[in-house]
Order: structure tokens, then sequence, then C-alpha cells
């Protein structure tokens, strides 16, 4: 029986060439800022409106159909002194996407590419500033809290400057649906009277769409 078997059995398929693998892995990452930097000292003004800091994609070397994935994470803390105040603030902002695409080659050294994509969107913003005097102290706290999904459909173009490396620039429109918890809670403290509390909750719907022009610039590496 084992001999009847061993006449189906192939160690490789036709596809399995070391000069044409069956897919091709994509990782790529926003270079757009860099970039501006060199031209312009002040590029931190200038966004892309994509969000997405690193990507990776799976493609099938023959048909171009594939999965992709992005992320993105912005995490700030900082704190503003003034004569009378104090001003804190810590805020994460966290980014993820999936979806399929099928990418073509419209020219030498040219591929172009479109899909759609699932969307999911957290951020955690907390606000605090204390204001003060010889008298009395306002603490206000704002914490916002907004979670959201949806999707979308986008375009992209690569140039491939090598057989390793590309530079390539995408586009897309996207819609989301959400909720944003906000606690707002301030505390007067008195010199000579009780201090006060007071708390007022919000949660209000979001919806949001979403078109990032094709300004954005990725640096990909191919393997």
């Amino acid at each position: 029986m084992l001999s009847l078997c061993s006449q189906y059995c192939l160690a490789q398929s036709a596809n399995d060439k070391k000069d044409e693998p069956v897919f091709d892995h994509y990782l790529g990452a926003q270079v757009g800022q860099l970039i501006m930097h060199l031209f312009n000292s002040n590029a931190n003004s200038i966004g892309t409106g994509n969000p997405y800091l690193v990507t990776y994609s799976m493609n099938n070397h023959k048909t171009g159909w594939g999965i992709r994935f992005g992320a993105g994470l912005n995490a700030t803390a900082n704190s503003t002194a003034g004569a009378s105040s104090l001003t804190t603030t810590d805020n994460t902002d966290f980014q993820f996407r999936a979806g399929i695409e099928k990418v073509i080659e419209i020219a030498p050294k040219w591929t172009a590419g479109t899909g759609f994509d699932l969307i999911i969107n957290s951020q955690n913003d907390n606000n605090t500033v204390n204001n003060f005097n010889q008298y009395d102290t306002t603490l206000t706290t704002t914490k916002t809290k907004v979670l959201s999904f949806g999707g979308g459909v986008f375009g992209k173009i690569n140039y491939h400057l090598g057989k390793r490396i590309l530079i390539g620039t995408e586009g897309s429109l996207y819609y989301t649906t959400g909720t944003k918890n906000q606690t707002v809670d301030v505390t007067t403290t008195y010199s000579v009277n009780p201090s006060t509390f007071t708390e007022s909750k919000t949660r209000p719907g979001i919806h949001q769409g979403n078109f990032n022009l094709p300004i954005v610039v990725y640096l990909i590496l191919k393997f």
C-alpha cells in the first residue's frame, strides 16, 4: 500500500520554485513625515490622514489576491504649568484594519491594487486641569473613551525601486460607527467652606465617514 501511495507523492508543487514563490509578502512603514522633515522644519503640522503606521500584506504570486493588515498607535503624555494652573494630558489612540485585496501589474515596475477593509478604532483620553489660588482650588478631570467599528474600500499604487524595495501610496473611503463615553468630574475645595463635587456623563453615538487622500508615503520591503 505504501509503495502505491509513493506514486502520487510530490516533494513540492510546480509553483514552489525559488524564483517564483507561491506568496509574496510585503511589510511597509510610513516615511512621509521623515521625508517632510528633510525639506520642512514645521513638518509636524502636516498630516496624512492615514493612521496606519505599519502595514503587512500577503498576496498570491500568480493571481494577485491576498490579505492585508495595518496598525497604528499614538500615545502622548505631557503636563503644562502656569502661574495658577496645572494641566495634565494622557492620550492613547489605537487603530487596526484587516482586509482583502487584488494586486495587478499595470506597467514595468508599477503595481496597483484595490480591495475592502474592516477597521476598529479605540481612543482613551484623560485630561486634568487644576486651577488654584490662595482661596480655593478647582480640579476638573475629563475622561473620554471612544470605540468604533466600520469598513470601506481602498486603492493603492506601488513603484518598485528594486527587487525587494518598493515605495507606495494609498487612498481610502471608510465609514465607522460607535459610541463615545465621556465623564467630567469637577471638585472644588474652599479654604473656609466644605468642598463640592459634581459629575456629568454623556454617551452619544458617533457616525463618521473618512476619505483619506493618497498623500501618505510607505516604504515597503518585499520578501
